[in-house]
C-alpha cells in the first residue's frame, strides 16, 4: 500500500488530494482546490501531479471546495471512473461547484486584466461532475 499527498500538506491548509495505491487500484480522496493569492492558487490548480485517466475512482470526504474543488478539471482532464459521496455532500457541490467555476472565471479576467493569463477555464465541465457521483 502506498499514501502519497497533494494539497493540505507541505505547508499548504488548502487543496485536500491525496492518492492509495493499493492491491492494484488507485483511489484519490479529495479534489481540492487550493485557495490563495490568485496567481499561485491557479498555478496549483492546474497542474496535476498524475494522469487522471489512470484513478479507478475518487471518494470525496465532504462538500468543501478545498475537498471538491477540481473534480471538473479531473473530469475535463479524462477522469470517468465514479465519484463516491454522501447524499449531503452531492446535494452541497451541486451549489459550491459552479460557484468556485464562476470563482475561478472572475480570477482569469483578473489575471487577463494584469497580463498574467494561463488557460481559460471551461464553462462546460463544470456541470458534467455531478452525474459522476454516486452516494
Amino acid at each position: 500500500m502506498k499514501l502519497t499527498f497533494w494539497g493540505a500538506a507541505g505547508g499548504h491548509v488548502t487543496g485536500s488530494m491525496h492518492l492509495l495505491e493499493a492491491a492494484g487500484a488507485r483511489i484519490l480522496l479529495d479534489a481540492g482546490m487550493f485557495q490563495g493569492h490568485r496567481a499561485e492558487a491557479r498555478q496549483l490548480n492546474t497542474d496535476l501531479p498524475f494522469d487522471p485517466r489512470r484513478i479507478d475512482a475518487i471518494v470525496v470526504s465532504h462538500a468543501h471546495i478545498d475537498h471538491t474543488g477540481r473534480l471538473p478539471l479531473l473530469v475535463n482532464r479524462g477522469f470517468h471512473n465514479p465519484i463516491y459521496v454522501t447524499p449531503a455532500t452531492r446535494d452541497l457541490s451541486a451549489v459550491m461547484l459552479p460557484d468556485a467555476a464562476h470563482i475561478q472565471e472572475k480570477d482569469f479576467e483578473f489575471l487577463t486584466r494584469h497580463g498574467r493569463v494561463g488557460p481559460r477555464p471551461s464553462r462546460s465541465i463544470r456541470w458534467r461532475t455531478r452525474s459522476r457521483c454516486r452516494s
